[in-house]
């Protein structure tokens, strides 16, 4: 079973963000993923205020093997995922939490499960072919108005 500890940015930490509303803020994310099979379908997931979410696909250099550790698991299976999450939204612009997970989107390989996704996406249903593996962890985000 695949699971994942995000390390950074820290669920603890009451830090607020800030950053220009209609402009790019990064967020760095550090998160161990262990008995992971196939890389190429680890999602970070990423949750608005307004509840739109969206799947980001990490670039294949951002994962690395974790060497050295001595666990139960095989090696070959676990990961450090270091990349910078890109959050962005034009909608709102009052503080609010964003939430950050790890996600496996298995769509690609599940065939016709994969085809009838777009059918629960339309009636507002979560994916079935994307499973968490992960607890969110929010983040306190402030957008601050654009100056003109």
């Amino acid at each position: 079973m695949c699971s994942a500890i995000i390390n950074e940015p820290r669920p603890d930490v009451d830090t607020i963000l800030k950053f220009t509303a209609g402009l790019v803020m990064g967020i760095p994310l550090d998160a161990d993923i262990l008995n992971l099979r196939d890389t190429s379908t680890v999602r970070i997931k990423l949750k608005y205020p307004d509840q739109q979410t969206v799947l980001i696909v990490p670039r294949t250099s951002d994962l690395r093997h974790m060497d050295g550790e001595s666990t139960s698991t095989d090696e070959s299976t676990c990961f450090r995922l270091l990349s910078t999450v890109l959050v962005s939204h034009q909608v709102w612009t009052e503080a609010c939490h964003v939430d950050i997970s790890l996600a496996l989107d298995v769509s690609e390989t599940q065939g016709a499960l994969g085809a009838n996704t777009r059918r629960f996406l339309a009636q507002g249903q979560p994916d079935p072919c994307v499973i968490d593996i992960c607890k969110p962890v929010q983040v306190f985000v402030s957008p601050r108005p654009i100056k003109r």
